[in-house]
Parts: C-alpha cells; structure tokens; sequence
C-alpha cells in the first residue's frame, strides 16, 4: 500500500495539489511543510480531513494556505526573536484561522475548529498546545472577529 499520493483540491478558484499521507506516524488533519525561504513545500492532508464537511475542508485548507503563503515573513522574525518561537507559533494559528474565516467564512471556520476541539477530546488528535493557543482562545479570538465585523456594518 502507497503511503503517500497526491490530491487535487479546488480552493479559491486555484488548484491546490495536496500531498495524502495515509499512515502518518502520529494522527493530524492537515498541516503545511514549507521549507522557508525557499517557498518549497506542501500542504499534507491525513484521513480525518476527508471527514469534515466540504465548508469545513476549506477553512482548513484555507488556515493551512495561510501558513504556506505567509510562512517566510515569519522567518525573519524567528531569526530576531528565537527566544519567542513558540509565541510566534502561536501568533501564525491565530492570524490563519483570521485568514480562513475571512476567506471561507466565520460559520466555516468556527465549525472547523469546534471539530478539532471533538477531536481533541476524542483522542483522535494530539494537540501540540506548546505551538498552538488553546483551542478555545482560537473559537474565541474567531467570535471576536465575527463582533467586530457586525459591529463594523452598523
């Protein structure tokens, strides 16, 4: 059985090629490989992403996607700021998840993460809280950007 194979993904009118990886040595949903400056990687999909609903697929590709794009501006910081490269990381989740709720839509991304909070809780995933905010300030920094916009349309 081929453990890898490549995917291929409508998100925002692009054709994303997403690399499959069937038996990872530990469960994810998806995450992105982006070797720096070189802009070389990948965005890498594991079985459970083909259980979210087609909306919530989108904001994880979207969430990941901003990963991909920006990851070299982080770069840079993370040469000044080494000693903050976990904070930084966390920073990226919570500015991806902003990305893929404006891109995808609030309702998408908010049911993505409560998703991957079940899943959490399931033991389906392990949740590496040492890179990534707890997943309840990601729900709440996502509802925040919701008031913000409703306040703003007022």
């Amino acid at each position: 059985m081929n453990d890898l194979s490549f995917i291929n993904f409508k998100f925002l009118n692009k054709n994303l090629e997403l690399k499959y990886i069937r038996n990872p040595k530990e469960p994810f949903i998806a995450d992105s490989s982006v070797l720096g400056f070189l802009g070389v990687g990948y965005i890498n999909v594991d079985k459970l992403f083909f259980s979210f609903s087609p909306k919530g697929k989108n904001a994880l590709i979207a969430h990941e996607y901003w990963h991909y794009k920006y990851n070299f501006l982080y770069e840079i910081k993370k040469i000044w700021l080494i000693f903050c490269f976990n904070k930084i990381k966390k920073l990226q989740e919570l500015e991806a998840d902003i990305y893929a709720a404006r891109k995808i839509g609030i309702k998408p991304t908010l049911s993505m993460l409560k998703r991957i909070k079940q899943m959490i809780k399931d033991r389906k995933i392990t949740y590496n809280y040492k890179t990534h905010p707890p997943i309840e300030e990601r729900i709440a920094n996502i509802r925040k950007l919701k008031q913000i916009i409703k306040s703003s349309s007022k």
